[in-house]
């Protein structure tokens, strides 16, 4: 009876020690697991607020790209290449009887080109656009040619540290309204970089 008794004392001492082992093994995982866990969030938490800031700044940058608005007169610099619209003009014909007539009416932009780069840049005539709304109107290359008979402008090499300036037409219908009027420039045949000029 007291060996029935003892074993049984024995096999319940067991279970209890085997009990307590386990509930300290889990004392010790979860709390193992929990640091890991409040520092994968504090991580993802961080990362969110950095995104913020950064989409931020980001917005600010548009937004003071967006209002900066260069007017005739001004010069705007598009990497390193600085143009001016210095002036606007209306004319139905250039080169006289054997020139060229307009099919509407040419807008003519008096440009200036200045190269700041470290090595010469073509100019040419394609490089820029009338923008009003979303309507966008090509130079008339040929009637450039007649406009610029008595100054070298398009196809001209610039080197750094000149200055180019020429005359842009474009024909358009009579009387077109530029109240919303920009000049697209662009610095090459490809149009990678561009700008906008408003004839306000």
């Amino acid at each position: 009876m007291k060996n029935v008794l003892k074993f049984t004392l024995m096999g319940c001492g067991g279970v209890s020690l085997i009990f307590v082992f386990l509930i300290v093994l889990a004392v010790v995982v979860f709390d193992g697991d929990t640091p890991a866990e409040e520092e994968s969030i504090i991580s993802a938490s961080s990362d969110v607020n950095e995104e913020e800031i950064i989409e931020e700044e980001v917005r600010g940058e548009e937004e003071v790209l967006v209002n900066e608005e260069v007017v005739i007169g001004e010069p705007l610099d598009v990497n390193d290449v600085v143009f001016t619209v210095n002036d606007l003009s209306t004319a139905s014909n250039f080169g006289g009887e054997w020139g060229q007539d307009a099919k509407g009416e040419f807008i003519v932009v008096n440009v200036s080109v200045t190269n700041n780069r470290n090595e010469a840049i073509t100019v040419d005539s394609s490089f820029f656009k009338l923008l009003i709304n979303d309507v966008e109107y090509k130079a008339d290359g040929s009637a450039a040619i007649w406009a610029n008979e008595d100054a070298e402008f398009l196809l001209e090499s610039v080197n750094p540290g000149l200055t180019l300036s020429g005359y842009i037409p474009f024909d358009v219908a009579p009387e077109l309204d530029l109240t919303n009027g920009r000049i697209q420039v662009q610095t090459g045949f490809f149009g990678t970089e561009t700008g906008e000029i408003s004839l306000k």
